[in-house]
């Protein structure tokens, strides 16, 4: 009896753990669904483009995740060379400025990927919303 009572003790202090350890991502996750969903609105998309877009969006951030995590590598390693005064840090500096110029470039490809999605008349919405932000 007591070992259920310990397990169920470990078991909830994990769990709530967990959820300590990323306080934001329930709230980051919501908010991103209200953006999808204001957009949806805005832009009257149908629920094939609503379920288009959010395939491209899943699609991006599994790639910028895998890249992000690559960068963060790429800074560490910079910082660890420039502080002990490694003439290597030059390159690792290089490295990681192609890994943010790649980052650039897949948010801009991603951007891109979804405007195809849209129609003329909701491509001019976005247009018109940009130029007055």
């Amino acid at each position: 009896m007591n070992r259920k009572i310990v397990a169920a003790i470990v078991v909830l202090i994990l769990c709530t753990s967990a959820l300590l350890a990323h306080p934001g991502s329930q709230q980051r996750r919501a908010e991103r669904r209200d953006n999808i969903q204001r957009f949806a609105e805005k832009l009257e998309l149908t629920p094939d483009q609503i379920a288009a877009i959010r395939q491209v969006r899943e699609t991006q951030r599994a790639k910028q995740s895998e890249l992000r995590d690559d960068m963060r590598s790429a800074a560490v390693e910079y910082r660890n060379l420039r502080d002990a005064g490694d003439p290597a840090a030059e390159r690792a500096m290089t490295r990681l400025r192609a890994l943010r110029d790649e980052s650039m470039a897949r948010r801009i490809a991603g951007r891109a990927d979804v405007e195809q999605i849209l129609t003329a008349e909701q491509r001019e919405r976005i247009r018109q919303g940009r130029r007055r932000n």
